[in-house]
């Protein structure tokens, strides 16, 4: 009885998986945009993303922060729209708005009641390519991302991964932190602003999803009317990667002229509790060992019920929480283990757990 239960839920899970398939078209418009629809007629609702291939990776020394403060600026007025207006128009009918920023993208969002969602396309389309960067708004959103960089600083958590970014990725666009820095990011103007979104928000370098209670053909229809006239204007960047085989980057050596090597850094704060993170590089994204890593990490500290944190948090109880993430960015990625340690627990026994979790990430992490 068990065994055909099992049966006729992996069934049903394997003829739903086709209804959707059936019901998702992928269509590159001839300008080189990617567009994705997914009818999904189950509810009133329809979800519209637009994927940039633009994020802090894709960033020189001297825009790093621009792809963030970008992602800030779109909301603050556009040829057609007052600063405000986008988000009242969004939120009068019921539905949301968003944008972030990572390594290798930017995303920008929209949710809308279904019979908006037209209005919302438009909205995506205006904020991105329509944007005007008045100097004022730029100058009071710059100073609302100095607030937000100054608050990290704050954070434990926060200082404590831009400190792991910067060696295990040392040499590479992945040791910037995403919001940038103060210097760079108070010298950004309107026309630096414009000059990035000309360079990497081309068309070949986009993808436009919608999904929910839409009909296919009416949505690629207004897709190419509203993004079917944008130009590609030039060649895009590869994102560097890094041979882990000798530690070396494609330039030769990381970013302090040494190679990969085991690094212990302290730092000093005002905080009651000892925070503990270990990294190692692993491959990017588009490595066959990806997936393997994600669920290595996933059981190993991925959730309360996985081996570390039932092990450290509920038998030994000496922390307040740990979890591990394998992070796969597109050239580089990083094996993380992040931990909050009970401050009289780890002058006791922390020390020791530490060095056999050392051995522990050697172990997972190595690479004939």
């Amino acid at each position: 009885m068990f065994k055909k239960i099992i049966f006729m839920g992996l069934f049903f899970m394997v003829l739903n998986a086709h209804f959707i398939a059936a019901a998702e078209q992928v269509v590159v418009l001839p300008n080189g945009l990617t567009v994705l629809v997914e009818e999904d007629h189950r509810f009133p609702l329809v979800a519209i993303r637009l994927y940039v291939h633009a994020g802090s990776a894709y960033e020189t020394d001297e825009q790093a922060g621009i792809s963030h403060l970008l992602e800030h600026m779109v909301f603050k007025g556009t040829k057609k729209r007052k600063p405000g207006q986008i988000a009242r128009e969004v939120e009068s009918v019921g539905g949301y708005i968003n944008a972030a920023t990572s390594f290798d993208y930017t995303v920008y969002s929209v949710d809308m009641p279904d019979r908006y969602w037209k209005l919302g396309l438009d909205i995506v389309q205006d904020m991105v390519f329509g944007s005007i960067f008045d100097p004022e708004e730029l100058a009071q959103e710059k100073n609302v991302v100095l607030a937000e960089l100054e608050r990290g600083e704050d954070n434990p958590g926060q200082k404590l991964f831009k400190l792991i970014q910067s060696r295990v990725w040392a040499g590479l666009p992945y040791e910037r932190p995403i919001i940038g820095f103060k210097q760079t990011v108070n010298k950004f103007t309107g026309q630096d602003l414009k000059n990035y979104i000309h360079k990497l928000y081309q068309p070949r370098n986009m993808l436009l999803v919608v999904c929910g209670n839409v009909d296919r053909k009416e949505v690629m229809s207004e897709a190419n009317k509203l993004f079917g006239e944008l130009e590609n204007t030039g060649i895009l960047d590869v994102v560097q990667k890094c041979d882990l085989r000798n530690g070396e980057t494609e330039m030769g050596r990381n970013g302090d002229g040494e190679k990969w090597r085991n690094r212990v850094v302290l730092e000093r704060g005002p905080w009651k509790k000892v925070y503990l993170n270990m990294a190692l590089p692993i491959p990017g994204l588009r490595s066959a060992d990806g997936p393997a890593l994600e669920v290595l990490a996933y059981a190993l500290g991925g959730d309360m019920s996985s081996v570390l944190y039932r092990k450290f948090k509920y038998e030994l109880q000496l922390v307040d929480d740990i979890s591990c993430s394998a992070l796969c960015w597109r050239g580089q990625g990083c094996f993380i283990l992040t931990s909050c340690w009970i401050l009289i627990k780890w002058s006791s026994s922390g020390r020791s757990l530490f060095r056999k979790l050392q051995v522990l990430l050697r172990l997972i992490c190595h690479r004939k």
